[in-house]
């Protein structure tokens, strides 16, 4: 596992040394040099060496022309300096939410004693219909990603789309914080020889069609029951704020749609917010209406994997005992997605736990232990299929190599 974690720094960090590269105007061989140098400054590899020149595990031919003091000497020392701190706080501060909510949910002795016996009472069958439905929504997430592949010409066998995608599962569950389930499957869909804009634009287009679902269920389901969610002041503060994140979202991407469409995004000033995740947009609309129909495909198996991540929850509640109408608990689903994933702790834990608890004792008076029980069961029961990654993750390794070997 420890050589894993270096392996993944090493991405992140050659990714960075690359972005810099490409700023400062290097030659390709000059990149890729400054790439590898970064692959094996975050490996351990060149910390703590001397070199003749003194420049401290850093030399290459890319600074050979240049002085130590020079402002591009400067530059990448500290680039690499920083890069392990910019790569870790995230985590850490994620890290320390989580452990601070569950400690104070666990805190008291007679709570975990509670939620222990809940946990080990749990109905298998409802939890074996639980891990079942968890794996059906990402096999159909991997036909999603695979619709969009081929709507940008990228050649892929259906297995390496599929091994692909479980080992994405597996780097965004298990490894948080070092690099994301995304970055790995450009890296392997380049690996194979495929462009790098069609790799992330693919990405990027599974991710809008996903995020695209959830707010159009979300609204549905909370406008469904809007009445039965209004009689809890708490409740009704969560559900205003869930609408007001949705509308802020929705005109955000009205507003991008609409400089795409006039022609007006590559015109925005250098320094503009966000200017290359507008772009990145602009490319993702233009695929979007030249493939609608295959974007219409996709939008319905979204919409499948929403509601398959939301009836895994569901089937947790029921091997925990809360048996409850399936429209009401879909309802209060939105509010407890959309606020654990915002990026304040590690996986949504705690702040997951902390929203069942205070949802489902509000609406229906459940206990916490129980509460807890089924946020727990929910999101292992996707967790595990996780764990599928690691069977082809070997071979990921191989293909990122010779990416960096480019």
């Amino acid at each position: 596992m420890r050589r894993r974690r270096r392996f993944v720094s090493g991405i992140a960090s050659t990714l960075a040394a690359r972005k810099i590269a490409q700023e400062d105007g290097l030659r390709r061989e000059q990149a890729t040099r400054l790439a590898r140098m970064a692959w094996k400054y975050s490996n351990g590899n060149s910390r703590g060496k001397k070199r003749r020149d003194g420049r401290d595990g850093i030399s290459s031919p890319v600074f050979e022309d240049k002085p130590l003091g020079s402002p591009e000497t400067v530059r990448y020392k500290r680039c690499f300096a920083i890069l392990p701190m910019k790569r870790w706080t995230p985590f850490l501060l994620q890290s320390l939410v989580s452990i601070a909510l569950l400690v104070w949910i666990f805190w008291k002795e007679d709570f975990r004693t509670q939620t222990w016996q809940i946990l080990t009472s749990a109905h298998p069958g409802w939890l074996m219909a639980g891990f079942l439905v968890a794996g059906a929504g990402n096999l159909i997430g991997v036909i999603r990603w695979g619709i969009f592949l081929r709507v940008l010409g990228i050649s892929i066998s259906p297995w390496d789309t599929v091994r692909l995608s479980f080992v994405g599962l597996f780097f965004n569950t298990f490894l948080v914080g070092a690099v994301g389930g995304d970055a790995v499957k450009v890296v392997w869909v380049v690996a194979k020889g495929q462009p790098k804009t069609a790799a992330l634009l693919s990405v990027l287009m599974d991710r809008m069609s996903g995020f695209g679902a959830l707010i159009l269920c979300s609204t549905l389901f909370m406008i469904w029951r809007l009445d039965w969610l209004m009689r809890s002041a708490v409740v009704a503060g969560l559900v205003k704020s869930v609408f007001a994140y949705l509308l802020l979202v929705v005109l955000l991407l009205g507003i991008s749609f609409l400089l795409s469409a006039r022609g007006l995004t590559r015109r925005l000033p250098k320094r503009f917010p966000f200017r290359k995740v507008i772009i990145e947009f602009t490319e993702a609309y233009l695929q979007f209406v030249l493939a609608w129909r295959q974007t219409l495909v996709a939008s319905l198996l979204s919409i499948l994997v929403l509601l398959a991540y939301f009836l895994t929850f569901y089937l947790s509640a029921r091997a925990f005992g809360l048996d409850v109408p399936v429209v009401e608990f879909f309802a209060l689903m939105p509010a407890v997605d959309i606020i654990s994933a915002l990026p304040i702790s590690l996986g949504g834990f705690g702040v997951r736990e902390q929203l069942f608890v205070t949802l489902l004792a509000d609406l229906w008076e459940v206990p916490a232990a129980q509460a807890v029980s089924i946020s727990l069961g929910g999101a292992l029961l996707s967790m595990l299929w996780g764990l599928f990654g690691v069977v082809v993750l070997p071979g990921y390794q191989r293909a990122a190599r010779r990416v960096l070997r480019r």
